[in-house]
């Protein structure tokens, strides 16, 4: 799962930046498509907002897990608290990044309507990019070190079950 997480943030950077640089080099230069810049900003926004939501479910359900073995078998307290942690370090960042990218197609409609000017999407997607950027360095990194906490609460249970048998 982890592996997947990482793989879908690295794909909505990509899809972002793509999007971005289409937008800003080839659609505000006269020679690109608005349809095109309108499809691929549209698939890379939910592509984004599906690796940022599902980073936080898997924040959600490690520190579930952890907590729930923590309490059950009698395990360091430690545990959930560095779990807690994670998610408390993720959810802040991983929600402004959450909130422009989803602005970014918005106000990119309402150019497309002329009620905004150019000027203001591209803040909007400049602002989203480089959010998104700093919530996956975070989430990854965050990612394998839940990882690592998860591997050594399942052998603090494998050393519990066999010290009881």
């Amino acid at each position: 799962m982890a592996v997947a997480l990482i793989t879908l943030n690295l794909l909505g950077n990509l899809a972002l930046g793509f999007a971005f640089f289409y937008g800003r080099f080839r659609l505000m230069a006269g020679t690109g498509d608005e349809a095109y810049h309108f499809f691929t900003g549209l698939f890379a926004a939910f592509l984004a907002l599906f690796a940022q939501c599902m980073g936080m479910f898997y924040f959600i359900g490690t520190g579930k897990m952890i907590r729930q073995a923590v309490d059950e078998h009698g395990l360091d307290p430690g545990y959930s608290a560095e779990a807690h942690g994670f998610k408390i370090r993720f959810f802040p960042v991983a929600s402004l990044a959450i909130a422009t990218v989803m602005a970014t197609p918005i106000l990119g409609g309402g150019v497309h309507a002329g009620r905004l000017p150019v000027g203001v999407h591209f803040a909007a997607a400049s602002a989203a990019l480089l959010l998104y950027g700093v919530s996956s360095v975070l989430g990854c990194r965050l990612i394998w070190r839940n990882l690592a906490l998860t591997m050594r609460v399942e052998q603090s249970l494998d050393q519990k079950s066999a010290s009881t048998r």
